[in-house]
């Protein structure tokens, strides 16, 4: 799947931050594994089971931070005089490929179009997917450093995805099919819970390749 990500943020976030984060941060290809089951019933499949998703970017971080001139002391306050970019290598110290690992449960829906060589079918759904594993280490949000949102526990325990998905299902056996689809994914809900103030989803595109069983044929 090629994954592509968006960032926004409520007003409390600099827009200088959305925006390196939406430019420095780009696709990445992700293989994704799925073991599923379903019942037929006329043209209808309903299809629920288990999915291996993965999340993630490129990172590309330019190697410049931000640097905040200020004045005043405890009593009186302080205030801001002066915000420059200085040269931060830090910040692209972890440039590179970066994936987070979900358990995703499907319920998907599929309709099947029956031709003479092939079967169409056609897909619509949802996925529940649950973080296990996170990796990625972004800007934080004054633009001076990387931070972790796992370790800040600012990750959301729980994504809820739409899917679509075409394909054709070839029939290989009496009980075999072997199916060619190309599947479309996006997140409905952050990755990133609300009070880390950013909002972060994915869409993804790909194709897959499946061998199905038929116990009832």
């Amino acid at each position: 799947m090629n994954n592509s990500s968006s960032i926004s943020a409520d007003s409390s976030v600099d827009s200088y931050y959305v925006s390196r984060r939406n430019l420095e941060e780009q696709n990445l290809n992700t293989l994704n594994y799925k073991i599923n089951v379903g019942a037929t019933y006329n043209h209808l499949q309903l299809i629920s089971g288990i999915e291996l998703l993965q999340f993630g970017e490129i990172i590309q971080y330019e190697n410049k931070s931000r640097c905040f001139t200020i004045e005043g002391n405890p009593t009186t306050g302080y205030d801001t005089l002066e915000i420059h970019l200085q040269q931060n290598n830090s910040i692209s110290s972890l440039n590179g490929k970066s994936k987070n690992t979900y358990i995703g449960i499907p319920l998907k829906l599929n309709y099947i179009i029956p031709l003479k060589a092939f079967n169409l079918q056609l897909g619509v759904g949802t996925i529940s997917s649950f973080p296990v594993k996170w990796n990625s280490i972004y800007l934080n949000k004054s633009v001076t450093d990387l931070e972790n949102p796992s370790s800040l526990k600012m990750i959301n325990g729980f994504v809820f995805n739409i899917n679509a998905s075409a394909g054709i299902l070839i029939p290989i056996s009496k009980r075999f099919d072997a199916s060619v689809s190309f599947d479309y994914r996006k997140n409905l809900t952050s990755v990133v819970n609300k009070s880390y103030s950013v909002n972060q989803k994915y869409q993804s595109f790909g194709a897959g390749i499946s061998l199905r069983y038929n116990f009832i044929k």
